[in-house]
């Protein structure tokens, strides 16, 4: 038994020893993956709509552990995010169909049977052949929208219809069958839907038909032609490329609505059809969230999910009742351009839908699991407020002690002033004295020198007065 078997074993065996039908996994499951098939639910302890899905999916492990070789598996993505990583998990639940190193993400209603649905078809052929008239009865009991190739093998269309099918098979039904299937269709190879207990055949010329046109078409008519609109339909509905248009029913009489707007989506106009798929949704509450706004019900609108801009039929609470013409005007001047849209993708509207997503992101982690919640949001919220106080408190208290510092320091320049002030006139009287006493003491000197020099030249003159008498003397 080589390494990866023996992976696949082990990670099975302690499975059924613990009595479960679905498999925990870890990270052996890099090379256990390649053996066998598998359908793993990728999933967080934390997360409410993981909780909500755990009950069904082991009803998947059980119905599927003895009717099909796939081992249904679960990965916690907190303990293992690395290997989530490998495989392009980016919500939680996610749910994809293994097989070797073809991937196949599950994006339907999260019950028992469409996720087994989605599972047989991962596993199975993407296009399947019906050989005779039961087989087509039991498919059409069994799917409410598929698509029928109707010719020969070798025509040009069934080439370009297989190579859709190696597209589109997760998502489309699709089938192939001789004319002998279909003796009421005259002109062949075509495709046809079938949908809304009857059959349209595909618009387009099969001489000069291309992918892109029949993909196109397909994928405009995948859907019934009218649908409720929920969270899990709203990818599906987009995925036609149309427009949405939603008659808004009131919770009380909200028959009468439903009826006129169901007419209008099965009739098919060929103005209306090819540029809105209908759909119908109770109360306000799915709407408002579409387009972040506030509808009032009953009411009816289209709203453009690339763009998110939405028309309103009626824009306040009106008591009349809508009848069949006021929608098909309404349609009409939508198409002509005639009615202003409101949302869009601007980056005040874009703002505000983040401010919307994360309000109500964090509001649902809080009712899902409040103690997890106040550990992941409270917790750092806490801390960084408490840091942004201690930085405030801090830069106040340095602010104020600069403040007094200034002040000291004016203070004591000030003080320097007024004695700067002061000095001067102190000085300069002490240097009028002092000039003064320099004055005098100079006059003083001079008069003395005055004198010393008279009684020097006196006594000069007195010894050359004695002189002389001495001289005479002694001649």
């Amino acid at each position: 038994m080589n390494f990866k078997s023996l992976s696949i074993f082990v990670i099975v065996f302690y499975a059924r020893l613990a009595n479960s039908v679905v498999l925990e996994l870890d990270d052996r499951f890099r090379e256990a993956k390649k053996q066998g098939e598998w359908l793993v639910m990728f999933y967080a302890p934390w997360c409410g709509h993981c909780k909500h899905l755990e009950p069904t999916w082991m009803e998947v492990g059980e119905a599927m552990k003895n009717t099909m070789p796939v081992h249904v598996a679960r990965l916690d993505c907190t303990k293992y995010s690395s290997l989530s990583s490998d495989f392009g998990v980016r919500g939680f639940p996610t749910i994809k169909f293994i097989s070797g190193d073809n991937e196949y993400e599950y994006r339907g209603a999260r019950t028992k049977s469409d996720i087994i649905a989605f599972t047989l078809k991962a596993r199975g052929p993407k296009l399947t052949s019906l050989t005779n008239s039961l087989e087509l009865t039991k498919t059409r009991e069994l799917h409410s929208v598929f698509f029928l190739y109707v010719g020969n093998e070798d025509s040009d269309l069934r080439e370009i219809y297989g190579s859709v099918a190696d597209k589109l098979f997760l998502t489309l039904n699709m089938f192939a069958a001789s004319p002998d299937i279909m003796p009421d269709v005259k002109e062949t190879p075509t495709v046809l839907v079938f949908k809304d207990d009857t059959y349209f055949r595909m618009p387009l010329s099969s001489q000069s038909i291309k992918k892109a046109h029949l993909t196109h078409w397909m994928l405009s008519e995948q859907l019934p032609d009218y649908n409720e609109l929920t969270g899990s339909s709203y990818h599906s509905l987009k995925g036609t490329h149309k427009q949405f248009a939603i008659a808004v029913l009131a919770e009380k009489d909200y028959k009468y609505l439903d009826t006129i707007a169901k007419d209008i989506a099965t009739s098919r106009n060929p103005l209306f059809h090819p540029k809105f798929i209908f759909c119908w949704v109770l109360g306000d509450s799915i709407i408002n969230k579409i387009t972040y706004s506030s509808i009032p019900t009953p009411n009816f609108i289209v709203f453009d999910p690339s763009t998110y801009e939405y028309f309103t039929m009626r824009s306040d609470s009106d008591e009349t009742k809508i009848v069949k013409s006021d929608i098909t005007r309404f349609l009409s001047k939508v198409i002509e351009g005639e009615i202003a849209s409101q949302g869009g993708s601007g980056v005040f509207q874009q703002i505000k839908r983040f401010v919307s997503d994360t309000t109500n992101i964090v509001i649902n982690f809080f009712k899902e699991s409040p103690i997890v919640a106040s550990l992941v949001i409270g917790i750092p919220t806490f801390v960084i407020t408490f840091l942004c106080y201690c930085l405030c408190t801090m830069e106040d208290s340095e602010a104020g002690d600069y403040h007094t510092d200034s002040e000291n320091d004016s203070g004591e320049d000030d003080k320097e002033e007024e004695e700067s002030e002061m000095i001067p006139e102190y000085q300069d009287d002490t240097d009028k004295n002092v000039r003064k006493r320099n004055v005098e003491q100079d006059s003083q000197d001079e008069e003395s020198q005055a004198e010393e020099s008279q009684d020097e030249e006196e006594q000069t003159a007195m010894d050359e007065d004695d002189t002389k008498v001495e001289t005479k003397k002694y001649k």
